[in-house]
Parts: C-alpha cells; structure tokens; sequence
C-alpha cells in the first residue's frame, strides 16, 4: 500500500506555514504600503514646487506684458521716432536689472530705438526671427523661443507687444529682452530635497531656464532627447524617468498659461528608494529567523506525536499479515497510550469474533446445502471473491478445479460468468461504491457458465457492508438456480411477443395498398416486435432451377441473401427451412445450426452471422405455394410449439393479404383500361365531331361560294339578257306585234329566273348575313312570317353584340333550323326570338307556346334539335331545352364570347 504524503508531521508543518505566511504577507504589504505612500509624498511635493514655479512665471510674464501695454500707450512712444526715443525706455531698464535691454521695433522688423547701444551704431534688423513674424499675426503679447540677443549677446526670451496709431492700426511693437541667465523663481519658502532639478522648457524643446547648471543647460535643444519627449508628453501631471542628464527622479510638469512654455519639478528617486531597501532587508531578515524558529519548534512536536503512531502501524501490518502475537507499545504522549491501550484491548475482542464467525460459517454452509444455494462474499479492498463448496456446485465444477476458493474479480467474470452478463460485475461493484446507504439490499437476475460448459440462470441476493464512515467494504451474496423459471418466462414472453407481432402484422395487411409495401412491413415488424434476428421473404420462381428469389427483407444480414442460392427443388440446397417449406407447403424448424445436416451448405454463413436458429412458413394461395416466409434468431431452439402455430397465423394472413392485393390490382388495371377505352371513345368522338365541323366550315364555305357565283355571275347574265330583250322590245316590237308577245313572254321567264336565283342564293347563303347577325335574324323571321300564320317577335340587344362571320352564321342557322321545327311540329301561334349577352356568354333563346313534347322521350332521330346541339358545340357552348306536352318549348343556346381553339 502506497504511504500517503498526508503525515501528521506534515500536517503540522502546513498548519505552522498557515500561520507564518500571512503574518509575512501582512508584513510585505506594510513594506509596500510605506514605499508607495513615501513615493506619493515625493509626487506631491514636486506638484507643489510646480506650482509655485508656474505661479512664479505666469506673474513674470502678466507684469512684463502689463508694463509694455502702458508704455505702448505713450504719445512719444506711438510718434516711432528713432532719432527722438522716449527716455522711459531707459528708466525701465534701469528699474529692473533682470531685463537685458529695452526696444522698440517698427513694422518692417527694425530696432529704431535700444536702451543698449547697437552694433558699429548700426540699427539691428529682427525682420526673419520667428518671434517677430507671430508678433506681425498676433495683437497681443508674444514671447520667444530662447536665443542670443543680437544687441546684448546674451540669451535672452523676447515679450513683445504691439503699438497702435489713433485708428487702430498696428505701427510697431515693444520689445523687452528677458535675460535668462538672471531670472531664478522666487521659492525661499520651499525645502528642496538635495538633487532637486527645477526648469522651464518650450514646446519646441529649448531650455528656457534650469535651476543646476543654468549657463550649460539655457537655450539648449532637447527636441531630440528620448528623455525630454517622454516628460513633455505628459503635458500635465507626474512622471517618473531619468530626465535629460539621465538622473533617476520623480517629474511633475505643468503648463504656463502666457506661452507655449511647461515647468517641471524633479525629485531625485535614490534618497526614497535607498531608505525602502533598508527596511526590506531588514524585515526580510527577521522573518527569516522568525520562520526558522517556529519551523525548528514544530518539527520536535511532530516527530513526539509520529513516532508512537508509527509503532502503532507497524504492529497493524502485522496483525494484517497474520501475526496473532503482535501488540501496540504504551509509549508516546498520553492520548497516544490511550489509543494504543484500546488497540489491545480490540484485538482481543477479534479473536473470539472471529472464532465464532467461523463456527457460524459451518452452520451456514450445512444450510446452504440443505437449500442448494451458493453463498459468496466480495472484499472491496483485495479486490477478490470468497466463494465455498456450494457455490462451486451450482456451477458444477469444484475449488480444486477452479484453483481455490478465492477468485479476483476479472478472473471471476471471466471464468464463471456469462460473456453478455460479465459488465454486470463492475456495474454492481462502482455502485456499492456510491452507495451512501449501509446494510442495502440487492437483487439482479444474471447468466452463469457451468463446467460443462452449459449456460444456467441465477437469481443473484446481496447486501452492501460499510464502517463507521460510510465507505463499502464487503459485499455478501447468494446464488439461487432459477434456470427453469427463467426458461418458462422466456416462453411465456416469446408468446407474447409472437401474438403482438401477429397482431400489428394484421393491422398492416387490412390497411395495406402495395404489395412490395407490406412484405417490407412485415419483415420489419418481425425483427422490430418479434425480437428476431433477421426475417425475410422470397418468392418461388418457376424456372429450370427453382430457385428462390428474395423480395424483402430486415435485420442484420450483410450479404448472406446474396450467397445463400436457396432452391425449392428437391436437392441439398432445397434441403432448408425455406426450400422444403415452399416444396412441402408445410411448415419446417431448424432449431439449432450447429447440428442440423440440412444446414450444411449455410452452416458456416449462418453462424457468422449470429444465426442460430430458423423456421421456414409456406405463403399459399390458392392451393399453392407462391413463396415463404423465413426467420432467424439469434438464439437455438428458440421456436416453441406455441410460438410456430402463432407464426403460421401470421403466414396465413399475409398469404390472404397478398392475394388480395394482387386481386385489388387486377381490378385495378380492369378499371385502368375501362378508363382508357372510354377515354379513346371520348377522343374519337372528339374526331368526329371536329369531322363535323370541318364538314359544316366546308359546307357553308361551299354554300358562299355557290350563292357568290350564282348572284354574281348567273345574276349578271340573266340581268344582261334581259337588257337585251329590253333593246329588242323598243326595237322591233313596234314593227311586229307577235314578236312583242313573245318577247313579253321571255322576259316574264327571264324574271321568274332571276327571282328563283335569288332565292336559291338566299337559302344558300342569305345576303342579310353580310349586314351582321341582327340583320340577318330580322330577315330570316320576316321570312318565316310569310310563309305561316305565326307571330313572331324579334328581341336583340344590339348595345354588345359583336360576333364573328362563324359564330354569326352558326347562330343564324341554329335560329333557321329551331324555326323550321316550330313550323313543322309545334302548331304554335307566337315565337319570339332573343339574342343577347351576359358576360361571357351570348345566349339566344326561341319561345313558342305550341304543343310541346316530353323532353325525357326524345329519340336520336330528332334531327333538328340534334342540329341545334352539334352546332352548338362547334362553338363550346352548350344547348338547355325545356318542354312538357301542351305547354310549349323553350331552347336556350349559351355560346361562349371567345373564340374557341382551333384544332
């Protein structure tokens, strides 16, 4: 057993390190705390010494610009007299010393008037400095970058201030040279740290003023220095960095209102950061020795207290190992003693406990082989099985054969548990383990391997052993044989299981419409429901080989469908379940694969697949066998007496479904080709009836052309011959009376000719046709009129009637022939006659209140109301007549607007 690093002494170093560390910590953090509050002291006084300095500048600059505003006011001033200065100029640089000269410039850049005497007496020209170049744009006070008096010499910074004339225009400016050298800020009051650096510096990076070294440091060029631009990047607050002369110190840098100009405080770092490293050492070396020393002492307590416990352990390994005389030392503090006392005294009591546990472990196995059960235990901390004679009875092998009567628990699983239940083991082990609840009980169901190599049912009882803590440390068991129980439940639910699956399969045959629908289905439903391996459905086919051939199928088959090459013929390969079955349309049981000859030549492909066992049912119908259904289990002898009857049930009922499918489609395709005659009739009758129209389009075509020819040419001749007779009668009829009777006669012929001409051309084709349909109706009855006794009435709408020459004819000859049938059989006294328009439709209608007749016995000899209907539908429309015997007939003829297709 792994020694845990987890010791008391250990322990005891953790529980001193918990106290001492944060009390170093704590320490740490005052360290700490004094640095950052000595380093916001020295942020705070380099803020106040900026202050002040600023300050100091910002009042310099304020005066100066003040003083140049009242001297810019004076008339002398303003007159830019060169030769006459005003001597004000002089008294001021007198008055103040720091000043290096006093001048006044004109607008072209030229110091007209100096306090200090120019060059040779020569009028200095400032026209190209930078100063005075803003001072031109500027109207207010202007200070310069630092730079070298021309006049003086020496570095000065320029304050300039414009003079105005009287109407406001800019004349010249005032110019008072600051000497740099002289200006120091006034900060008496102030307790400067050694080393302190105080200055102002311009925007463009030119020192305009530096407290140490002042003459090397006043107008230099910084705008280059790494140092300088980290400090003016600041703009406005602290910094810390080594600044231009590369000393480490803490910067303040603030801004001057009046110029482009910042001040900054430097405070040196080392006097702060020396006086930190001190008080570091220092502590760290106390906490050093304070450490070592609680250390030291904890270490001697620990090992007082580890010592006796170790002996105390060193005798428990004994005792483990089976020592029965090892006792624990009283030595050690006293709570240790106490402890080791009551370890003696526990062993004690062990040795008669375990005495009686093994008087009881006698009784217990007489009782288990009084009720044949097996009793084991399991010790979570060896990981081993403790098992006894009668177990190794139920498994009927022996200790001896199996190697003694303690088995680990992967040898246990693997030597006298079934493969498919061996997980069970460690499942039931990690959950004892889980277990928060002592003395639980447990029960599970499990498969055993027997010596004989046989598999049995057991009914497996524990109960789950934990200490004072709540940890699991034993399992004890009981094994009873319930092989024939299990066997009668799997039977009783293989009945279950087969009537459910008949059952859904029944459902699926009354609703089923496709054949190759419910093979599929039902195969699926066997393995799904069923619980099979693999089912499937071949068909017998009436060839050379009868062969087999499948048409469904479900379940685990990877090809064995494809290599089996069944057969119904008498041979080996008609030999198996599926074979014989079709050829003896008789159920057939293969229960085992191993064993069975008829499965030779599919043995070896069965059993690589898990099949086991099969049955093979016959589909009959009609006294023969069309195919069979066949299943494979996983299982041998799996397909009891009770569960085959049920299979052959559901056989049956596909058998019946399938014939009744297979009837469905006759019907079906019975009714398919009824459906497609009529469709043919319905297409041919559609032929004819264009026949029709193209006959009825030539005949009227014919009927136009032959009215056309006998008007215009057989017209024309008769009207020219009668013209002649005409010449002749003027001619000669006065000479000859008895030619002139019979020139008379001729012409009277001749007229009677052109009358019968015109009224064959009439019927032919009426000229009123050519005037539209409305004149062409009004003719045609009035014509009606003559030659009968009826009245008729005419009704049109000619607002929205606006018909071609086809329907215009078709409706004048359905009008001719309706007409033609009251005539000859209505006896009618009044017809009226309508054509008008509703929507898409025109609709013409022929009242006569004559005698009517029985719609219902109509025959196919009613050639006119049958010539209304064909030319009707030569026009998509359709035809509504309505009569009863003594009260008249009522045709209404619905044409469609739009012309229809042409076909």
């Amino acid at each position: 057993m792994m020694k845990s690093p987890y010791t008391i002494r250990a322990q005891l170093m953790a529980l001193v390190a918990a106290v001492a560390l944060p009390m170093v910590g704590i320490l740490a953090y005052t360290i700490y705390d004094n640095a950052k509050q000595q380093i916001v002291e020295a942020q705070t006084i380099a803020r106040t010494l900026v202050v002040a300095s600023a300050s100091d500048v910002d009042h310099v600059l304020i005066t100066n610009r003040d003083l140049l505003r009242q001297i810019a006011k004076r008339s002398l001033i303003r007159k830019m007299d060169g030769k006459h200065c005003d001597q004000v100029l002089s008294d001021l640089h007198d008055l103040f010393p720091k000043s290096a000269n006093m001048t006044l410039i004109d607008i072209q850049g030229t110091a007209i008037c100096s306090v200090v005497p120019q060059t040779k007496g020569k009028q200095v020209s400032v026209a190209n400095a930078a100063w005075f170049k803003k001072s031109l744009a500027t109207d207010g006070l202007v200070v310069s970058e630092p730079f070298v008096g021309p006049i003086t010499g020496r570095w000065v910074t320029v304050l300039t201030y414009p003079i105005h004339d009287d109407a406001g225009n800019k004349i010249g400016f005032l110019g008072l040279p600051l000497d740099l050298a002289l200006y120091e800020p006034d900060l008496s009051d102030a307790q400067l740290v050694p080393g302190t650096s105080i200055g102002v510096i311009t925007a463009g990076g030119a020192v305009v003023w530096r407290n140490i070294d002042a003459d090397k440091w006043i107008g230099k060029d910084l705008s280059n220095n790494k140092e300088f631009e980290k400090i003016l990047a600041v703009k406005q607050g602290a910094i810390e960095g080594k600044g231009f002369d590369s000393i480490p110190r803490f910067y303040y840098v603030s801004p001057i209102a009046w110029a482009d100009w910042y001040v900054y405080v430097g405070i040196p770092t080392s006097p702060f950061y020396s006086q930190l490293r001190k008080m570091l050492v220092r502590n760290i070396l106390f906490s050093l020795a304070m450490l070592s020393f609680v250390f030291g002492v904890a270490w001697l307590i620990a090992r007082r207290i580890s010592n006796p416990i170790s002996q105390l352990t060193a005798v428990t390994r004994a005792i483990s190992q089976g020592s029965r005389v090892a006792r624990a030392e009283l030595v050690g503090p006293p709570e240790i003693r106490e402890v080791a006392q009551e370890f003696n005294e526990m062993l004690k009591i062990r040795w008669h406990t375990e005495a009686a546990l093994r008087e009881s472990e006698i009784n217990l196995s007489e009782a288990l082989k009084i009720a044949r059960m097996g009793h084991w235990e399991y010790e979570l901390i060896t990981d081993e099985f403790v098992l006894n004679d009668q177990y190794y009875s139920l498994h009927h092998t022996s200790a001896e054969k199996m190697g003694g009567y303690r088995m680990r628990s992967a040898e246990f699983s693997q030597r006298l548990v079934h493969p498919g239940d061996a997980h069970l083991i460690d499942e039931y082990i990690q959950r004892s383990l889980s277990v928060k609840a002592p003395e639980l009980h447990l029960q599970a169901e499990a498969r055993i391997i027997c010596g004989d190599g046989k598999t049995r049912w057991v009914l497996v009882r524990f109960k789950i052993e934990q200490d004072n803590n709540g940890v699991t440390t034993r399992l004890l068991g009981v094994n009873q044989d319930i092989t024939e129980r299990k066997h009668a439940e799997q039977t009783r639910q293989k009945l279950n299981r087969a009537l459910v699956l008949v059952s859904e399969c029944n459902a699926l045959v009354i609703h089923a419409d496709n054949e190759q629908s419910l093979l599929s289905d039902i195969c699926r439903l066997t393995v799904e429901s069923g619980g099979f391996l693999m089912a499937w459905i071949g068909f017998a086919e009436h060839d050379a080989n009868k062969t087999v051939r499948p048409v469904a199928q479900t379940g685990y088959e990877e090809g064995y469908l494809e290599s089996v090459n069944v057969t119904w013929a008498d041979t080996e390969r008609g030999q198996g379940p599926t074979g014989k079955a079709i050829r003896t349309m008789q159920t057939v049981v293969n229960q085992d694969c191993q064993f069975n000859s008829d499965m030779a030549p599919w043995r070896e492909a069965a059993i690589k697949r898990g099949y086991q066992s099969s049955i093979g049912i016959p589909l009959v119908i009609n006294g023969k066998a069309i195919g069979a259904l066949t299943i494979n289990s996983a299982d041998p002898f799996t397909f009891s007496k009770g569960e085959v009857v049920l299979l052959e049930d559901l056989a049956d009922n596909l058998s019946y479904g399938i014939q009744t499918l297979r009837t469905r489609n006759e019907h079906q395709s019975a009714l398919t080709f009824l459906q497609k005659s009529e469709l043919s009739l319905e297409q041919s009758n559609q032929q004819l009836r264009d026949l029709t129209i193209r006959r009825e389009e030539a005949r009227e075509d014919e009927r136009k052309r032959i009215a056309r020819d006998l008007h215009d040419e057989l017209g024309q001749i008769l009207t020219v011959l009668r013209m002649d007779l005409s010449v002749m009668r003027m001619q000669f009829g006065a000479s000859n009376p008895a030619l002139l009777d019979q020139i008379k006669n001729i012409l009277s012929r001749v007229d009677s000719t052109i009358q019968v001409v015109r009224d064959v051309a009439s019927k032919l084709r009426p000229g009123a046709l050519e005037a539209g349909i409305v004149a062409a109706l009004e003719w045609q009855v009035a014509e009606f009129a003559k030659r009968s006794d009826i009245h008729f009435d005419l009704k049109i709408d000619e607002s929205n009637i606006d018909l071609d020459d086809e329907r215009a004819t078709a409706i004048f000859r359905i009008v001719q022939e309706s007409l033609t049938n009251v005539t000859r059989h209505a006896a009618a006294a009044n017809v009226c006659v309508s054509l008008s328009r509703l929507q898409d439709n025109y609709i013409l209608e022929i009242i006569d209140d004559g005698r009517g007749f029985d719609t219902e016995m109509l025959s196919g000899r009613t050639f006119g109301l049958m010539g209304v209907r064909e030319r009707s539908m030569m026009l998509e429309g359709t035809v509504d007549i309505r009569s009863s015997p003594g009260k008249g007939t009522h045709v209404t003829v619905y044409i469609p607007v739009m012309k229809r297709q042409k076909r």
